[in-house]
């Protein structure tokens, strides 16, 4: 999602899953952003609620980027296709900062930002 600027919205719709909880910690991501040591999403509530694999700067960024449009439980496809038409309508164009493309590390087995500028001028 934060690799793509023109992705500015996330609607979290149908049923919640159970254990899990993804639609809310999801949300608590968006709101709370993670703990920098133990990468825990603050404030969720589901079984596995952590980040582990992804830096800082790309929890930031999604919380920057992002509007979090909640239907969670909602299954009604006219109230979820209505609320797709107002995000259309709203239109806020494309986040105005670069992408953040992430790689794999091979070595330490995590995923690091890449800096496509430094790449290019390389």
């Amino acid at each position: 999602i934060i690799s793509n600027p023109n992705i500015r919205f996330l609607i979290l719709a149908g049923a919640e899953v159970q254990g899990h909880i993804t639609g809310q910690s999801f949300m608590a991501l968006h709101e709370n952003g993670a703990d920098p040591d133990k990468k825990k999403i603050i404030g969720a509530t589901g079984a596995i609620t952590f980040v582990e694999n992804v830096p800082l700067e790309g929890v930031e960024r999604f919380q920057q980027q992002l509007e979090i449009v909640d239907l969670i439980d909602t299954e009604d496809i006219g109230t979820i296709q209505s609320k797709i038409n107002e995000c259309v309508e709203k239109d806020t164009g494309a986040y105005e900062a670069e992408p953040i493309v992430m790689e794999i590390d091979e070595e330490n087995k995590k995923l690091v930002i890449v800096n496509k500028k430094e790449e290019a001028e390389a």
